[in-house]
């Protein structure tokens, strides 16, 4: 019988208000913790994804780098990189320098001439 009181007792104490005040409270600082984790991890994730493409961003930047250094370390490559920046020939080779033709502001119309509302009546 003491046991069974015990029991009951101790059941008193636990669905007591005060006992679930505390227990709800511990649920929301739980709750706010796990909330926060979520928060942390989500952000995480979303730097992982974009130090990700940046790496491989990268290394696509080493592979284009270490071809233009092989090529650079050729004769022909050197040459080449030389007369793409500046305007040389070899002895015995002519240069040719093409440019657009300017275009004239000189020739202008007689309707350009006219006044704006020179327009509206027409060619009186």
């Amino acid at each position: 019988m003491q046991k069974f009181q015990a029991h009951r007792r101790a059941r008193r104490i636990i669905y007591s208000w005060p006992s679930l005040v505390i227990l709800f409270v511990i649920m929301l600082v739980l709750a706010k913790a796990t909330w926060g984790a979520y928060g942390k991890y989500t952000l995480a994730r979303d730097n992982l994804a974009d130090v990700r493409r940046e790496h491989d961003s990268l290394e696509g930047r080493k592979e284009t780098l270490s071809r233009e250094i092989a090529r650079l370390k050729t004769q022909e490559g050197v040459e080449e990189q030389i007369r793409r920046n500046f305007q040389v020939a070899k002895p015995g080779e002519d240069l040719v320098v093409v440019t657009d033709t300017p275009t004239s502001t000189l020739a202008t119309t007689s309707a350009e001439k006219q006044p704006f509302w020179k327009s509206w009546l027409g060619d009186r």
